[in-house]
């Protein structure tokens, strides 16, 4: 039997999400493979079978907020995002409708099997709640604030352990995630009188089949652990309002430090990619040359390139087949398709146990 150890990979929970620059809420949670997907790990250098923890369990929680705009690397203010009619014309690059602050979260809960010692199966839940405060030129609307929370895009996930030796530990993954999440989201706008349907931001699924894969790996030394991981999330066709959410793809490094039982310290480098919305949802154009209101309802201002830096502080418990871990998350460079909204800070906290 391969010796089973603690695989030690920073929670990078959230949405989704890929935490990213302006974002869906189908890809906000972006927990660590190892924490969302992976089996339940033995806390024990043991390799006996009995002692192999079966059940996993996490909960984790992410709040991500975006505030000012980015035209590929370059900050933008939300004024010079807004159109002036008195003083520009209108362009492909200012709106009558600017939302200043997006605030999402994330509550995820996981549950895991080991089916053997290297073969394991999880199910993943989120629920996701989310607010936009906005500025507009549209009489009665000067500013105004939508809301939408609800169950997100259940994923089920299978990894398989590769190899578990001194030179490390390789894993891979591969799963399905079923569009459980609302893309019927409505909500009081400036396009029109009552409720319409509410932006891609505020949706609260992709709509589609979509298929997350990774390959992560995790190596162990005297006083730290560290690792990699690459991942991605395809999407399978179109959803029923004729659009689908662009592919995303991430690298990451991270490092623990392990020298104190109580306290571990830990820092993350990730670098992802996010493609532009394909299609589009008719219901949130409005008639004239420039049928986007909204950058947040621009198809092409999602994606782009984005380099976050992640702390974590893991506090194991019971000889660490439980831990809690905090996470403080900030991009340190973006290249966004702009203008869009892009991401100022991320926290989040987990909790994990094994039996």
């Amino acid at each position: 039997m391969i010796q089973r150890k603690i695989l030690v990979i920073m929670v990078s929970a959230c949405i989704a999400g890929p935490t990213h620059g302006q974002a869906v809420p189908a890809d906000l949670l972006d927990l660590s493979i190892e924490e969302l997907f992976a089996v339940n790990v033995d806390a024990s250098d043991s390799s006996s079978a009995d002692k192999l923890s079966r059940w996993s369990f996490s909960y984790n929680f992410q709040k991500s907020t975006f505030d000012d705009y980015y035209d590929g690397d370059s900050k933008v203010s939300n004024q010079d995002v807004l159109w002036k009619p008195q003083e520009e014309p209108r362009s492909s690059k200012n709106y009558p409708v600017v939302p200043t602050d997006i605030d999402q979260e994330v509550h995820a809960v996981r549950v895991g099997y080991n089916l053997t010692d290297v073969l394991s199966l999880s199910i993943v839940a989120p629920y996701i709640k989310q607010s936009t405060d906005h500025i507009s030129i549209v009489p009665g609307y000067d500013e105004f604030v939508i809301k939408s929370d609800g169950i997100g895009d259940i994923t089920i996930m299978g990894s398989y352990q590769l190899s578990g030796s001194g030179w490390g530990n390789w894993r891979a993954g591969f799963g399905l995630s079923i569009p459980t999440g609302s893309i019927d989201e409505e909500g009081d706008t400036p396009r029109a009188p009552g409720d319409q349907q509410l932006p891609y931001t505020m949706q609260l699924g992709s709509g589609t089949y979509d298929v997350p894969a990774f390959i992560s790996y995790a190596k162990k030394e005297a006083g730290y652990d560290w690792g990699s991981d690459l991942r991605g999330k395809l999407r399978l066709g179109e959803n029923d309002r004729d659009y689908t959410l662009g592919n995303n793809y991430s690298l990451s490094g991270w490092a623990r430090m392990t020298t104190l039982e109580w306290l571990q310290p830990s820092v993350q480098l990730s670098y992802w990619y996010s493609g532009k919305i394909n299609g589009m949802d008719a219901d949130l154009e409005v008639p004239g040359p420039y049928p986007y209101p909204a950058p947040v309802v621009d198809p092409d201002r999602f994606g782009g390139h984005q380099v976050d830096l992640k702390f974590g502080i893991r506090i194991p418990i019971l000889k660490r087949i439980q831990h809690v871990e905090l996470l403080y998350s900030v991009p340190v460079y973006r290249n966004l398709n702009g203008p869009q909204s892009g991401e100022k800070h991320t926290i989040g906290l987990s909790f994990s146990a094994a039996w």
